[in-house]
């Protein structure tokens, strides 16, 4: 195989990489990985909105590289739940909607950003409210201070 990526800056500066492979005979596309995903040299790939915004990280899935399609490897995020971990401070693109239980119809609130210095917080869930099952962008937290409620980060547009 040679495989080719191709680098896009994105419609709205969204940069990404547009996987592509041939085998000799065809050319098709593998899909798409954005320009902060890891890769190991070997076919595993961790694209960024698969490793959590704190210290320690820990993701949620991989990519490996198949024949004609990239793999996704889900992790089990059960294990990241209760813990304790770091947020660094922040560089004003995070949220925090304070509340006692997830909504069920959770929507993100775009307009209040929320300045955090480095804190502790306990993961109490990881929430999704788009269609990728693994992004790592929502979370119910409680801050070290007793504070209940969702915390988000801008993920572009």
């Amino acid at each position: 195989f040679i495989d080719l990526a191709i680098f896009d800056e994105g419609p709205s500066g969204d940069p990404h990489y547009q996987i592509y492979r041939y085998d000799g005979k065809e050319v098709y596309k593998l899909g798409d990985l954005d320009d902060q995903a890891l890769a190991n040299g070997q076919g595993k790939i961790i694209p960024s909105a698969y490793i959590s915004d704190f210290q320690p990280a820990f993701i949620s899935a991989y990519l490996e590289m198949g024949h004609r399609e990239f793999i996704t490897k889900e992790k089990d995020i059960d294990q990241y739940l209760g813990k304790v971990y770091t947020l660094a401070a922040s560089d004003n693109n995070s949220y925090f909607i304070p509340t006692d239980q997830v909504p069920e119809n959770f929507s993100p609130d775009w307009e209040n950003l929320r300045h955090f210095e480095t804190t502790e917080l306990r993961l109490i869930d990881i929430i999704y409210p788009y269609y990728d099952k693994r992004l790592l962008n929502f979370y119910f937290v409680e801050l070290d201070n007793g504070e209940k409620g969702i915390l988000y980060f801008w993920i572009g547009d």
